[in-house]
């Protein structure tokens, strides 16, 4: 069962200030992911392992994190998965790159792809990733 990449009816607060990724700091494709995307940003953005962060998650958001990476609005809203990835794109410095996996023609390829990644994550990085395959 694919996880939800949107929680319309959930806020988190208080929210952040610019915006927050988070992300499964115990997996190391996933860390080595963001430090990637840290060095090839055009612009700042705030990031944390998602442990650090699970007591503000609602619960229904919380249970989320061992599969998907969460961006946190300023507003309070809550994405995950490929939306969360569009949303650090953008706020990296990349909207053109961000628009051009977001568009409706590209959008379910991207959505399967990162997927596809995030279940397959483990075996692409044995080594460093920590937890248990599911």
């Amino acid at each position: 069962m694919a996880q939800r990449e949107s929680f319309p009816e959930i806020r988190v607060t208080p929210p952040p200030p610019r915006g927050l990724l988070l992300y499964d700091g115990d997996c190391g494709f996933c860390s080595r992911s963001v430090r990637i995307l840290e060095r090839i940003a055009r612009r700042s953005f705030d990031k944390r392992p998602s442990r650090e962060a699970l007591a503000l998650l609602p619960e229904p958001v919380a249970r989320t994190v061992s599969g998907q990476m969460l961006w946190l609005e300023p507003d309070g809203s809550i994405w995950g998965g490929s939306q969360a990835l569009l949303r650090a794109l953008r706020a990296s410095g990349w909207p053109a790159v961000a628009w051009l996996f977001g568009n409706p023609l590209v959008r379910p390829f991207t959505r399967a792809g990162y997927r596809l990644v995030a279940r397959l994550r483990h075996r692409l990085a044995p080594p460093l990733c920590q937890l248990p395959r599911t």
